[in-house]
């Protein structure tokens, strides 16, 4: 139970300890132990009541977390059905972490066909047969192309 919070990135253990957190060293010498040894790996999360029959109530059931800012608010509410309280947590709610990207478009927009057929010639002796994806047509290509940088988001897998 207590290696969770080392092997797991976020970890919540719900339940009845039988040991009244509120007042450790009113009852058994083994619940002080195991609050001892949880409150260095974990943080309980409710600090109220959560049973009242007498005052001051006692804190039995817990919401154990190695993450507390994980969520927004806890606590306990009487629902009025018996002596015990219902304890709840509400944790926070996220999205993915999106990774900003730059890309570089080219556009043709201003492209003048006769000048990239200029240009091609100038380049190249024998024009009819350039071969695709030559160092020379893509240089010509790349001076007629302009290239715009956008950075977009995308998201993190």
């Amino acid at each position: 139970m207590f290696n969770i919070s080392q092997r797991y990135d976020n970890s919540v253990i719900l339940g009845n300890l039988n040991c009244d957190i509120l007042y450790p060293d009113k009852g058994s010498k083994e619940g002080r132990v195991l609050l001892d040894f949880i409150e260095h790996k974990l943080t309980n999360l409710i600090k109220e009541p959560t049973r009242v029959t007498a005052l001051p109530g006692t804190l039995f059931d817990v919401t154990l977390t190695n993450r507390p800012r994980s969520f927004l608010t806890s606590g306990t509410l009487d629902v009025g059905l018996n002596d015990h309280y219902l304890a709840y947590a509400v944790s926070r709610s996220h999205c993915p972490r999106t990774c900003a990207v730059t890309i570089e478009k080219g556009t043709f927009k201003n492209y003048n066909p006769k000048k990239f057929c200029n240009d091609l010639k100038r380049s190249t002796a024998n024009c009819e047969h350039v071969p695709f994806m030559s160092p020379k047509l893509l240089e010509t290509v790349r001076k007629h192309n302009k290239l715009k940088r956008l950075t977009t988001s995308l998201s993190a897998s």
